[in-house]
């Protein structure tokens, strides 16, 4: 298997990119990261992922993207602690 189609996903996570990869993706993600970080600095976990998730959403590169939904389960699971870990996972 390459080492290209396996990401650390913060400590927590790896999961395996069988996608090809869109050019236009890691914008994206940073576009999401910068939108987030002001409530995350506030410490405001849920809107922080709650509008990482709205940005991502918003481009169909990334809409699908299964990650939004473990990210979110986790937030429902109170694991606010691991969120800001999480998003900056994000590649």
């Amino acid at each position: 298997m390459e080492d290209n189609l396996k990401k650390p996903i913060g400590k927590i996570l790896t999961v395996w990119n069988f996608t090809k990869f869109d050019p236009d993706r890691p914008a994206i993600i940073a576009e999401a990261k910068r939108e987030a970080e002001p409530y995350l600095a506030k410490g405001d976990v849920t809107n922080g992922w709650l509008t990482f998730v709205d940005v991502m959403r918003s481009h169909h590169i990334t809409q699908d993207d299964v990650m939004l939904s473990v990210g979110t389960m986790m937030l429902i699971n109170g694991k606010d602690d691991e969120i800001k870990e999480f998003i900056n996972g994000f590649e």
